[in-house]
């Protein structure tokens, strides 16, 4: 049986698909889309507003792969805090990922969730 989806904000428009809600969203916490990354938290979208957001502690170990943290396309469950938090990771249906820079070979997530990816390059020989 489905979870009753009546009362949950329409996120169809930013990409979601036919997937079952989730039933765990704690008190005050909602659904929401990652929409960009920046050195100091989230930009998220609940389908009707931006807000900011920054990841739960766990995700901030250096022990945590880096491809196991929110990315740009990721739905999560944010809860409520001193500020918006990102507790968990709905299951990422695509993700686009790339050897990150430096001299380890660690993974590096860009973007999940996405239909369709264009590659462009110059032509100036790089």
């Amino acid at each position: 049986m489905q979870p009753d989806t009546s009362n949950h904000p329409d996120l169809s428009h930013i990409g979601w698909h036919e997937q079952p809600w989730p039933s765990d969203v704690p008190e005050g916490g909602f659904v929401a889309r990652v929409i960009a990354q920046h050195r100091v938290g989230y930009q998220v979208h609940d389908g009707k507003e931006t807000h900011t957001a920054h990841p739960a502690p766990r995700f901030l170990k250096t022990s945590v792969d880096p491809v196991d943290r929110p990315a740009v396309g990721d739905f999560v469950v944010v809860v409520p805090g001193q500020s918006l938090l990102i507790d968990c990771i709905l299951p990422r249906r695509t993700q686009l990922i790339r050897a990150a820079a430096g001299e380890r070979l660690r993974r590096q997530g860009i973007a999940t969730n996405i239909d369709s990816v264009l590659v462009i390059t110059g032509l100036d020989g790089d």
